[in-house]
């Protein structure tokens, strides 16, 4: 019919609202695996992402038409969730949260194109179930992923010329991640990037950041 929306026919009711008897009726059940994303870097072509099974595929639009799937690279598990993100012009990156809750990544560089492999970056939450993951940029050289755990805590990382991460037990999740407070609301309306609060090197405290977590 000359629509851009692809596979749509076998969509039907998402698991994740849908609530068991056998579970408390508050909880919703686990979302299943897979996932989509997309991230549009500037001067760059714009890219949609999904996971087929262990398999991660990739579909870019020049501005003109998009291209056929092609395959990223091939996990050990079917991923729970995916993300995009971008540092800038002539890049792209992949996150997928596993199952086991670790965060696998790839990237494409216009000049060499995907890494041959998924490295790792660690399990935010050891032994906890993870829900969610999400990613985003600020600009050049900065992007940040951000994961959540069945209790509601979120873990984040962030890459500023080089994954920083956390060695302080008390701010961090002792395995690199970063500890976002759980369930704090703040009325505040200070803007911390009008006020030049920068994000803190490697090692040192973040700056405090409170955020509500609806059940």
């Amino acid at each position: 019919m000359g629509s851009d929306w692809l596979e749509t026919d076998d969509l039907r009711e998402l698991p994740a609202l849908r609530r068991t008897a056998d579970q408390d009726r508050t909880k919703l059940v686990p979302a299943p695996p897979g996932g989509v994303a997309a991230v549009g870097p500037e001067d760059s072509s714009y890219r949609v992402f999904r996971a087929r099974g262990e398999r991660i595929e990739c579909r870019a639009h020049n501005g003109k038409r998009w291209t056929s799937w092609s395959e990223v690279g091939s996990l050990d598990e079917e991923p729970v969730g995916l993300a995009a993100s971008s540092i800038g012009s002539g890049h792209v990156e992949v996150f997928a949260l596993l199952p086991r809750g670790e965060v696998m990544h790839n990237w494409w560089r216009e000049a060499d194109g995907w890494q041959p492999e998924f490295p790792s970056l660690g399990r935010p939450f050891k032994e906890e179930r993870v829900r969610r993951i999400s990613a985003g940029s600020k600009g050049k050289e900065h992007q940040e992923v951000f994961v959540e755990a069945e209790s509601g805590e979120v873990g984040h990382i962030w890459w500023n010329r080089g994954w920083r991460r956390s060695r302080d037990s008390a701010t961090g999740l002792g395995n690199g991640w970063w500890r976002f407070p759980v369930g704090l609301f703040s009325q505040s309306t200070e803007d911390p990037i009008s006020t030049g609060k920068t994000m803190p090197e490697e090692g040192l405290e973040p700056p405090t950041t409170r955020i509500m977590i609806l059940p």
